[in-house]
C-alpha cells in the first residue's frame, strides 16, 4: 500500500468536503424543495462553523475572541480553502 503524504491526505479530504456539501444540498432539494433544503443547509453550516471556529482557536492557540483573533481565524480558513 502507498505511503500517504500530508499533501495526499489534504487533497483527499478537501475534495470530499466540498463534494459532500454540494451533494447534500442537491439531494435535500430533491426530497423536499429549494427553500427547505436551503433552510436545513444554513442550519448545518451554522453548527459546522461553530465547530470549525472552536477547533481553529485551539489549533492556533487563540484564547480570546476579539476582532484581531477573528481576523486570524478567517485569514487562516480562507487561505486553507484557497481564497485570495
Amino acid at each position: 500500500m502507498k505511503e500517504l503524504t500530508v499533501k495526499d491526505k489534504l487533497f483527499f479530504f478537501e475534495k470530499q468536503f466540498f463534494t459532500l456539501d454540494g451533494l447534500w444540498m442537491i439531494l435535500a432539494e430533491e426530497k423536499t424543495d429549494w427553500n427547505t433544503a436551503l433552510e436545513i443547509d444554513l442550519k448545518v453550516w451554522l453548527k459546522l462553523l461553530k465547530i470549525i471556529i472552536r477547533r481553529l482557536k485551539k489549533y492556533l492557540n487563540i484564547t480570546s475572541s476579539d476582532i484581531i483573533d477573528l481576523l486570524e481565524i478567517l485569514t487562516f480558513r480562507w487561505s486553507v480553502e484557497g481564497w485570495k
